[in-house]
């Protein structure tokens, strides 16, 4: 929901010279250059990078749809500058990972078809692309299998017996999940958790440990696109059409359905319910997608600007968001989970339709060193407990 803008001031027109003055500089200062993010948290420091913030700077400084200021309060914190050299040096080196101990439980995004069997010339380049290329870092990866349309409880039910057997084979794991798939992850992880220490009378020492999990765009709050087609009267209307709409997506006939899952007041009961329940002496790495400028993207590989510029198109949510979620959404955030670091790319909800800080993602190679520096960069930061 958008706060209310209080009405526009009248400045009165005949109150002498003072205002006269005051209204000159006001004229001036609205040609002075604009305070950048930086300059702005600089003055203005704050602890945490909130909803409500985030539209606040939406609409005091005019940004629209930029994440300039989300950007630079993420590079103002200590423990993401540190990741983000951690992750440059990786990259660097351009090494594959060499760790027998580990297995790497990957979950992919809303629509992502995650069998390889069912892949044909329809599906998306990208979903085949990130297939292959989170296998290519070294590390053993199982993928975890689910509907690509499902709904959240669904898809939890159906992944956990995966999870469990990976665990109670001992096996220590890194979750690594993108989009919609971090969210069912750790909500699996966290029931088979649970039910595993019910039935035994405590956790079983036998088992595997999770010590570490790569969040990348991860679904940890509501899509504005599901509130807008679940509680908007106009959003009703325009569910049934979304089959007919020009874009390059997967299955759009099947996104209502499966936002409805999705939307803030069941996100809220995700939170409230798992958040308290993960672990918290365990190291997170958040991988967002920040777009900058008018919010769109300028070379768009992979669908995401049709979701762009339908919401600013129709203004469904004016405030800075990665095409999906409003920012700090993708985050898991450091004021719940002390070892949470953010590594911030120059892109969308994708991650790969951009940069990673100054490497270009459109490169295959690039973007399978992007995969294996981030499963780096959360080993150093495992290594450091």
């Amino acid at each position: 929901m958008k706060p209310q803008l209080l009405p526009p001031i009248k400045y009165p027109v005949k109150r002498g010279a003072t205002v006269v003055f005051v209204s000159a500089l006001m004229s001036l200062q609205a040609f002075a250059k604009p305070q950048t993010g930086a300059e702005y948290f600089r003055e203005h420091p704050v602890e945490n990078y909130t909803f409500q913030l985030n539209e606040k700077l939406s609409y005091e400084h005019d940004l629209g749809f930029s994440g300039e200021y989300y950007q630079a309060w993420i590079e103002s914190k200590p423990a993401n500058l540190k990741a983000k050299d951690l992750f440059l040096s990786h990259m660097k080196e351009n090494k594959k990972i060499q760790r027998d101990d580990l297995v790497a439980l990957v979950s992919f995004g809303l629509g992502w078809e995650s069998n390889e069997k069912a892949f044909s010339e329809k599906t998306a380049v990208w979903v085949t692309n990130f297939n292959r290329e989170i296998r290519a870092t070294g590390l053993h990866t199982i993928v975890l299998q689910r509907p690509a349309m499902g709904l959240v409880r669904d898809n939890v039910t159906i992944i956990k017996p995966q999870i469990r057997q990976v665990l109670a084979a001992g096996k220590n794991v890194i979750l690594s999940g993108l989009c919609k798939g971090v969210l069912e992850m750790l909500m699996a992880w966290t029931e088979v958790e649970t039910e595993a220490a019910n039935e035994a009378g405590g956790r079983p020492q036998s088992w595997g440990h999770v010590v570490g999990v790569l969040n990348m765009s991860g679904m940890n709050s509501g899509v504005y696109f599901a509130d807008f087609l679940n509680e908007n009267f106009v959003g009703q209307l325009l569910s049934p059409l979304i089959p007919y709409l020009p874009s390059a997506a997967e299955n759009k006939a099947e996104y209502p359905r499966a936002l409805s899952s999705l939307t803030t007041a069941w996100s809220k009961v995700y939170r409230s319910e798992y958040f308290p329940r993960l672990p918290k002496d365990i190291p997170y790495l958040n991988v967002v997608g920040i777009l900058g400028g008018d919010g769109r993207l300028k070379k768009d590989r992979q669908a995401m600007n049709d979701f762009i510029e339908l919401n600013q198109n129709l203004d469904i949510l004016h405030a800075a968001n990665d095409g999906f979620l409003e920012y700090p959404g993708t985050e898991l955030p450091a004021k719940i989970f002390p070892r949470a670091a953010t590594l911030a790319f120059e892109g969308s909800h994708m991650l790969t339709d951009g940069r990673a800080y100054q490497y270009e993602m459109e490169n295959e190679s690039v973007r399978i060193n992007a995969y294996t520096s981030m499963y780096e960069t959360l080993l150093d930061l495992i290594s450091q407990n």
